[in-house]
C-alpha cells in the first residue's frame, strides 16, 4: 500500500474511497489519508495538499522521539510502535520499533509510516466497514489507532515476562547474559513508553475538543511505564 484516502460524514454510513487525494480533500465531512511505504514524491504531494510542513515529515524517517506539536491548522503527534522480533542473540528477541505520524486537522486526518502498521491498519478497515464508533471524525480515529499502538506495548511487556522467568529458572552458564539482554531490552522500551506518555498526554492536556477519549489513552500509557520498571 503507498497512498489512499476515505471520506466519510458523521450524518451517515456512506464511507467514499479515493486515489486522488486532492479529490478526497474537497469532500465535504471527515477524509483520512492513509500513506505507507510512500515514495518521497508521493510524501511531498501529501504534504502540499494538507500544507504540512515537511520537516514534520522527515521527523517520522529521522528517529526523532515521540512528541506532539501544535500547527496553526493541525496538530502532529509522532508515536511509534513495538514488538519484539526473533534475533540470533542469546535473548533471542530484539525490540523493533517503527514510528507513526498523524497530522490531525478539523476535518481531516493524515497517517504517514514507512511501513504497514497493524494498529492503523484495523482501524483502517474498520472504518472502510463503516463502524459508526470511528465515522465521528478523525480524532476518534485518532483515539483508536493511539489505543492499538499502546495495547502493543503491554504485548511487549508479556513477551519480556516470559523471557524473564525461563532465563530466573535456568542455572546455566549463559543465565547472566541472558538476563542483562532482557535489562537492555527493557531499558530501550523505557526510552520508547516515556516520550510516548509525555505525546499522549499532551493531547489529552491541550485541544478542549480532544476530551475523555484520549485522556483514557494517557492513562493506558502511564501504566504501561509502571509496568516496564526495573
Amino acid at each position: 500500500m503507498t497512498v489512499s484516502a476515505l471520506a466519510f460524514s458523521d450524518e451517515d454510513d456512506t464511507v467514499e474511497t479515493f486515489t486522488d487525494i486532492r479529490t478526497a480533500h474537497s469532500k465535504p465531512g471527515t477524509v483520512w489519508v492513509r500513506a505507507s511505504d510512500a515514495t518521497p514524491s508521493e510524501l511531498e504531494h501529501v504534504a502540499e495538499v494538507f500544507d504540512i510542513h515537511p520537516l514534520s515529515v522527515e521527523d517520522i524517517r529521522n528517529g526523532v522521539r515521540p512528541k506532539t506539536e501544535e500547527f496553526d491548522d493541525y496538530t502532529f503527534v509522532l508515536i511509534k510502535t513495538a514488538a519484539l522480533v526473533p534475533e540470533d542473540t542469546t535473548f533471542q528477541e530484539e525490540l523493533d520499533v517503527k514510528p507513526v505520524g498523524l497530522f490531525i486537522g478539523d476535518d481531516w486526518l493524515v497517517s504517514l509510516s514507512e511501513h504497514d502498521i497493524d494498529a492503523v491498519g484495523r482501524v483502517w478497515r474498520a472504518a472502510l466497514d463503516g463502524e459508526r464508533r470511528i465515522l465521528r471524525g478523525s480524532d476518534f480515529i485518532v483515539y483508536r489507532i493511539c489505543d492499538g499502538l499502546v495495547d502493543g506495548f503491554f504485548d511487549v511487556l508479556d513477551q519480556i515476562e516470559t523471557v524473564e522467568d525461563s532465563v530466573i529458572a535456568d542455572t546455566s552458564i549463559g543465565t547472566l547474559e541472558s538476563i542483562n539482554n532482557v535489562r537492555r531490552e527493557l531499558l530501550s522500551f523505557r526510552k520508547l513508553v516515556w516520550p510516548t506518555r509525555e505525546a499522549v498526554g499532551y493531547l489529552a492536556r491541550g485541544d478542549p475538543a480532544v476530551d475523555l477519549r484520549r485522556r483514557n489513552t494517557s492513562a493506558t500509557s502511564t501504566t504501561t511505564c509502571s509496568n516496564s520498571s526495573i
